[in-house]
């Protein structure tokens, strides 16, 4: 039974007659699990990813362990590519051929007299090399100049961490440098500590020279 993306989309009546409404909930979902997968390589963010698409064959079962550490180098080089730009058009065109073979399915039913629309996503097609469809159309997403996700890949600074993240806005601002307050909080105490020393080797260093004078 296909699994159910969660998105959602509703008929709405306008002078122009329908339109189409997609709630973006189910791309957030997919690419939360793909930046997660490119931080830590989980199963758990992998069969979120396989499950989403429905892409029995790529399941964790069927995966090994070659599988998956190719997907997620192949992953996190994109991931820098698109953060550091610009995205070349040819590694563009190869992601929207492999989103490409991602079929979407309508199941609709009527909720409080509103017609709702469930699409479920299944893979058609697998390639040799990655990225699979799954990773190539989060990618997409990120690079949709129209989008909401465009610009909001991140990596922290923080030099033990370096996890990628999507930008979250947080209290009218967008924290882009650190994955987490308390990263940013770390990172901060660690300059001011290089700067006390700085500063301190500064003085013993003029300290010093004043006395060979």
């Amino acid at each position: 039974m296909p699994a159910s993306c969660n998105r959602d989309l509703y008929i709405v009546a306008t002078h122009r007659g329908f339109e189409l409404l997609r709630d973006d909930e189910s791309e957030r979902t997919l690419l939360d699990a793909v930046v997660e997968f490119a931080n830590l390589g989980s199963v758990a963010s992998w069969e979120v990813i396989t499950t989403w698409s429905e892409a029995r064959e790529n399941s964790p079962a069927a995966a090994d362990e070659r599988v998956i550490s190719e997907e997620r180098d192949a992953l996190r080089r994109a991931l820098a590519q698109v953060k550091s730009g610009p995205v070349p058009p040819d590694l563009i065109k190869m992601w929207t051929e492999r989103a490409s073979t991602i079929s979407f399915s309508p199941t609709f039913s009527i909720e409080d007299r509103t017609l709702r629309v469930t699409i479920s996503s299944i893979v058609r097609g697998r390639f040799d090399e990655p990225p699979s469809a799954p990773f190539a159309f989060a990618l997409l997403l990120v690079v949709d100049e129209l989008g909401p996700y465009v610009g909001s890949v991140c990596q922290c600074k923080l030099e033990s961490c370096g996890k990628f993240f999507i930008a979250m806005r947080t209290g009218g601002m967008t924290r882009r440098l650190y994955c987490t307050r308390e990263h940013m909080e770390q990172a901060h105490q660690a300059t001011a500590s290089t700067r006390v020393r700085n500063s301190r080797e500064k003085r013993r260093r003029a300290k010093l020279k004043r006395r060979h004078k």
